[in-house]
């Protein structure tokens, strides 16, 4: 099978199992994730391994985990707060003193490698559950939130509301990359950042973010009409920008480490980091701005 034909394949099949999953939600979507960035971790290791083979990995995968597991099953604010502290205090005692144990060769290095696989991808797929499952947090977080924001209304304290959004989030970052692609490859002719992608233009990256505003704004428009227009634009406009930022982060990884996919794990798509690099940049921007609506919008 062709490189198109596997690509065609996996989407039939994985585009249907991501939608079910999505509008689900619940302690299974919370599970699919979290192993969904296990994986990623094990993928940002082996690109760390390029670099240098003293990587602690068992960090990585350790609190990249209790990370993912806080933001699954805590909701309470004081709880999350001090499961937060906690794991930061263990993880910056525990990653200095394993190097100090194995000595000064790539100690930086190894420990920003930890720092690093926690904030990019275990925090970024956090915030991935966060945004699922808001509704939680605005349940539990009354005394926080602005009763009176649009968000804070009955539609958006159900489950299904927030799965919808993930959802139209995944369906303008999709749009993003669709247009840079074609735009760009049709008319671009000045070059985005050559060191790190080539092929990636300036007319490509503005097409990508008019395609994704256009996205979000008008499914917002049909299926979410409560949204007001202001918050869909910007919504749009964070999901074009930054997710091309992210674009453009993983394969500046990549490039350093001299690889062109940060695995083989999906046949004709590369690896987890190669699906979700734009999406752990957008969640977690628009976790900012969902949370900054919610308190003072």
């Amino acid at each position: 099978m062709n490189e198109l034909g596997k690509r065609v394949l996996v989407a039939a099949i994985g585009i249907p199992l991501a939608l079910g999953l999505i509008i689900a939600g619940g302690i299974i979507f919370n599970i699919v994730i979290i192993i969904i960035a296990m994986i990623g971790i094990y993928e940002f290791a082996y690109l760390v391994d390029k670099k240098s083979s003293d990587v602690q990995k068992a960090g990585m995968y350790l609190f990249s985990l209790i990370i993912l597991l806080t933001f699954s099953f805590l909701t309470k604010p004081h709880e999350i707060a001090a499961a937060l502290v906690i794991q930061l205090l263990l993880m910056v005692l525990s990653s200095y003193s394993f190097q100090l144990k194995k000595g000064t060769q790539d100690g930086l290095l190894s420990v920003s490698a930890v720092y690093n696989s926690v904030l990019y991808v275990g925090l970024g797929f956090s915030t991935l559950i966060i945004i699922r499952n808001f509704n939680l947090y605005l349940l539990y977080w009354r005394d926080i939130f602005n009763q009176s924001s649009f968000i804070y209304n009955l539609k958006f304290a159900e489950s299904q509301t927030w799965g919808l959004i993930v959802l139209f989030v995944f369906v303008s970052i999709w749009t993003c990359d669709s247009f840079a692609f074609f735009i760009g490859r049709k008319f671009g002719k000045h070059k985005l950042h050559p060191e790190v992608s080539p092929k990636k233009s300036w007319e490509g990256a503005i097409a990508g973010l008019i395609g994704a505003v256009i996205a979000f704004t008008v499914i917002c428009f049909f299926f979410l009409p409560e949204l007001p227009l202001v918050f869909s634009l910007i919504a749009g406009l964070i999901i074009g920008t930054v997710g091309q930022i992210g674009d453009l982060a993983e394969s500046l990884l990549k490039r350093d480490a001299g690889i062109k996919d940060s695995s083989n794990l999906i046949p004709g798509h590369g690896g987890v980091l190669d699906r979700f690099d734009s999406a752990l940049f957008v969640f977690p921007a628009l976790t900012v701005f969902f949370l900054i609506i919610a308190v003072w919008g």
